[in-house]
């Protein structure tokens, strides 16, 4: 079977596993981006990253919605079924930079074949590193990871930082009904000898990081990578424990009760779920704690829906699968 074969296969079991709620599908991720760095923002992932423009909007104000992706969206061609990453334009905010970003959502990863290096600096972006793949900072404070790989859809995952790593793969489990595909190896240390002190005084413990690629961002230590499909299918949700908790030699049950909280920022708004009834899984997701703060029609997609945040502070919006085939 060739790729559009393939990628037919993939749209109609989805769409139908959707249509009679046997599963959810992850659609898009809507971020925020202040009116400056709006246009560079676009121009990023479009002239850079290789995605185009499905879709733009604006308000009263003035304000635009531009939505890209690597192909369509809807589920009911051979070409859909591509994740979207939907740009909000907002208002020039007083925060500093690193606090809009936040500390909730680490990256977005994309696996593609080439990325126009001279088009992500014109940009604005910032290359921090490029050794077998690429880590950059997208004009928006957005990190972003890009390696060398084909899949169905570019769109890897998208990597949140979490507090409490088992209470959050069971609240995407048992809530949101994915399934755990991978979970990184924690770091293997060796006892601490008595009397053995290290560099300042602190103790030495020898400490053998889990294997990793060259090519391939590295996880944290005890991640764990969930999905409504497979690796190469579908887009994943990387849970990842706070680094200071996780990581030696800084972790001990000490330090773990003085690590402040991970900060939502307000460049992250949510990420969009495709479901047979957006109401019921609002309901489900209250039950369990989440907070629902809209349910009826949604302003940015124009769909019926009901938005819910976690304990961790994510925006879901979940989204009728019927009112949004109507839409595309």
């Amino acid at each position: 079977m060739d790729r559009l074969e393939k990628n037919k296969v993939f749209v109609d079991a989805t769409s139908n596993a959707v249509k009679s709620g046997e599963s959810k599908f992850l659609q898009r991720i809507t971020l925020s981006v202040e009116r400056p760095l709006f246009d560079n923002t676009v121009d990023f992932w479009t002239k850079g990253m290789g995605m185009k423009v499905q879709g733009q909007s604006a308000d009263a104000s003035g304000l635009r919605t531009v939505t890209v992706t690597y192909g369509d969206e809807t589920l009911l061609q051979e070409t859909g079924g591509n994740f979207a990453i939907e740009l909000v334009e907002s208002a020039l905010s007083s925060q500093p930079a690193w606090l809009a970003s936040g500390s909730q959502l680490k990256y977005i990863q994309v696996a593609i074949g080439n990325v126009r290096m001279g088009k992500l600096v014109e940009s604005g972006a910032d290359v921090l590193y490029s050794y077998g793949y690429l880590e950059m900072i997208a004009p928006d404070g957005t990190l972003v990871k890009s390696r060398v790989g084909t899949r169905r859809d570019p769109i890897e995952l998208l990597c949140y930082e979490v507090d409490d790593i088992e209470a959050s793969v069971r609240y995407y489990e048992q809530i949101l009904g994915m399934k755990v595909l991978e979970t990184t190896p924690k770091f293997e240390c060796s006892q601490v000898k008595k009397g053995a002190m290290g560099f300042l005084g602190f103790a030495q413990r020898e400490c053998v990081p889990p294997p990793y690629s060259t090519f391939k961002p590295r996880n944290v230590p005890g991640s764990v990578l969930l999905s409504y499909g497979g690796l190469k299918d579908s887009v994943g949700v990387l849970l990842s424990p706070r680094a200071a908790l996780y990581n030696p030699p800084e972790y001990t049950p000490e330090a773990a009760k003085t690590v402040e909280p991970a900060v939502p920022g307000t460049r992250y708004q949510s990420v969009s779920i495709l479901t047979k009834d957006s109401a019921a899984a609002a309901r489900k997701a209250e039950v369990d704690g989440a907070k629902v703060e809209l349910v009826g029609q949604l302003p940015s997609m124009g769909v019926k829906g009901a938005v819910v945040r976690d304990a961790d502070g994510y925006g879901i919006a979940f989204v009728d699968y019927g009112e949004f085939e109507k839409t595309r």
